[in-house]
């Protein structure tokens, strides 16, 4: 799965270079409002979410990617324990809400599953660093997961289950 999916860029690279069997892409696009105003570039998120529909249609079609429109928190808990392989986590960027995406999660995956996110930022003052916060908080709550890449240099980081 690819949590906040944005315009799609990175979802294209997910099929392309890992080519998994099911690709579930889990983003509250519209929901959010008419416009993501943090957005660079294009911000509107129906325009977003048509080109996706666009660009992925043999994969729609084919069900090697499926939509699901909302926020994740109510998106995870309908999908079985131990479903994904691997979640790639890229939302808010919030503390409070990493940390509750990371629970969800753990409970999603399968006994070899790996968690892998985006903007890794140890440095307190930046933005982002909720997720820095809340993965190293999730570790030391959660024995069942190690840290097993972390890259201030490419803002990447990856949760592997023990």
């Amino acid at each position: 799965a690819e949590i906040g999916v944005h315009k799609g860029q990175f979802s294209r690279f997910l099929i392309d270079t890992i080519s998994p069997q099911r690709l579930h892409l889990i983003d509250p696009w519209y929901l959010m409002g008419k416009e993501w105003t943090w957005a660079q570039g294009q911000k509107s998120t129906i325009f977003a979410l048509t080109n996706i529909i666009r660009e992925f249609e043999k994969e729609l079609i084919s069900q090697k990617v499926v939509l699901h429109i909302g926020y994740d928190f109510d998106m995870l808990p309908s999908f079985p324990d131990s479903y994904f392989d691997w979640v790639y986590l890229d939302t808010s960027h919030r503390y409070e809400d990493t940390l509750l995406e990371l629970e969800l999660i753990s409970n999603k995956l399968k006994p070899t599953g790996v968690i892998v996110g985006d903007d890794w930022y140890p440095d307190p003052s930046q933005l982002h660093h909720g997720v820095f916060r809340a993965v190293k908080d999730f570790l030391s709550r959660n024995q069942d997961f190690n840290e097993v890449y972390s890259s201030p240099k490419d803002k990447q980081w990856a949760l592997a289950k023990k």
